[in-house]
């Protein structure tokens, strides 16, 4: 039957070009192409003796639909793919042109039994044409990247729920086909039931991720108009510096008139800019400034010790994405923060040091710690889990295309991030005349 025959082949031509699209060829494509045409007749072979041997087991029932698992193997040895990611990713495919395909089944069963298998090829076809494109450069491309830029509990979520998709739709299709076999019709709800269980806790996670982003959205632009304000201060000395002859020759007039109260309110007010206010070296990224800035503030309230070694070669070459730069150090200083309000005011103390290691940005954070139980959590975070602050940084860190280090020592806490940097390496050939 011809038509089975393009049936098939639509959906195992979908799937491939699909997979190309969520992963790296480790060959080319003649070589890849090649491997699955060999793959492919043996599986024609392969069919040949199921069907000499089991019949109308095999050609009409629901075996002939799970031999496409098969290919499995072809694609596990021609990409570049993580174990899970290709369980996940391979589910989700076969969701995808299983719908079409139980789709352009059941309707063509309207049909006269004559005429089926032709409204069957053609009715999938047409989904195909209508839907192929959308799939394979809209969903496909987000999907792949969602999954590589997620935690691997989410990862394992998102896994099983795409296996509990592909499981109900098999599950319904053999209700259909195969109406003796009473045991799927009970069953099937069992992995509706997943789906609902599976669901509900993403779910949970894309809100609790979410309440986390908006928190850092809030600080990040707190963080910035304190920074702003910070310039601001610094623009307004430069103006009284400026004018400072003005207000000499003012002050001595008020000296020589002997009107000492005038003097008193008139320098209270032409050097109130003057006033001492925090001050540390920048660093050219004004997203890292503000942070930096806002945690010499909280040390300074919290009377917590702090030293900044800033390598003066990172200065203007960093370039994070500011969301980013507030989601890893946002946390970290935070963590470091909180640690040091539980120990004792005179043995408080943070150190951050920032350089640059050929093309890598090494950040380091130390600070004083005891081994208590932090409960000193305010507002929004205490409806957080524990620890999603450094679950969001290993997250953060693992994007950008780096690893991160966790030391506790005796009476100190140290992380040790390191980021892959091209803009510190493209910098480095231009000093270097590469």
């Amino acid at each position: 039957m011809y038509e089975m025959f393009i049936i098939s082949t639509e959906m195992l031509l979908a799937n491939l070009f699909l997979w190309d699209r969520c992963a790296k060829r480790k060959y080319s494509v003649i070589a890849t192409v090649a491997c699955y045409i060999l793959f492919r007749l043996l599986m024609v072979v392969l069919g040949s003796l199921l069907k000499s041997g089991i019949g109308p087991l095999y050609t009409d029932g629901p075996l002939v639909m799970l031999t496409g698992f098969l290919y499995i193997i072809p694609i596990f040895f021609l990409y570049e793919t993580r174990i899970l990611k290709l369980i996940n990713i391979f589910f989700f495919l076969w969701t995808y042109t299983f719908s079409l395909y139980c789709i352009s089944y059941f309707t063509s069963q309207f049909f006269s039994a004559d005429n089926q298998m032709l409204i069957f090829a053609a009715l999938q076809t047409l989904l195909y044409a209508l839907t192929f494109y959308y799939y394979y450069t809209h969903l496909i491309p987000k999907y792949s990247y969602m999954i590589d830029h997620i935690s691997e509990k989410d990862e394992a979520g998102f896994t099983a729920l795409s296996a509990s998709w592909f499981l109900v739709l098999f599950a319904m299709y053999l209700v259909q086909t195969s109406p003796e076999l009473l045991i799927i019709q009970v069953l099937v709800f069992f992995p509706f039931l997943a789906i609902v269980g599976i669901s509900s806790w993403l779910i949970y996670n894309l809100v609790v991720t979410r309440n986390q982003m908006l928190q850092l959205e809030l600080r990040y632009d707190h963080q910035l108009a304190q920074f702003q304000e910070q310039k601001r201060h610094i623009a307004e000395i430069r103006k009284v510096s400026h004018d400072i002859n003005k207000y000499t020759t003012v002050i001595q007039y008020a000296i020589k008139e002997k009107n000492y109260d005038y003097l008193a309110e008139f320098c209270e007010s032409a050097f109130e800019t003057l006033r001492p206010q925090l001050n540390f070296q920048e660093t050219g990224n004004e997203t890292l400034d503000a942070l930096l800035y806002h945690l010499s503030n909280q040390c300074l309230e919290k009377k917590i010790e702090l030293t900044m070694k800033l390598d003066p070669s990172i200065n203007g070459s960093i370039k994070i994405e500011p969301l980013d730069m507030t989601s890893i150090l946002g946390n970290l200083f935070e963590n470091a923060v909180e640690a040091c309000e539980l120990v004792e005011e005179d043995l408080r103390w943070i150190t951050f040091e920032i350089q640059q290691e050929n093309a890598r940005l090494r950040l380091v954070i130390k600070n004083a710690c005891v081994q208590l139980e932090k409960n000193n959590r305010q507002g929004l975070k205490r409806t957080l889990p524990k620890h999603i602050g450094t679950t969001i940084v290993e997250r953060t860190v693992k994007k950008i295309g780096g690893m991160v280090k966790y030391q506790p020592k005796e009476n100190q806490y140290e992380v040790i991030v390191l980021l892959a940097h091209k803009n510190l390496g493209e910098k480095n050939d231009q000093y270097t005349g590469m």
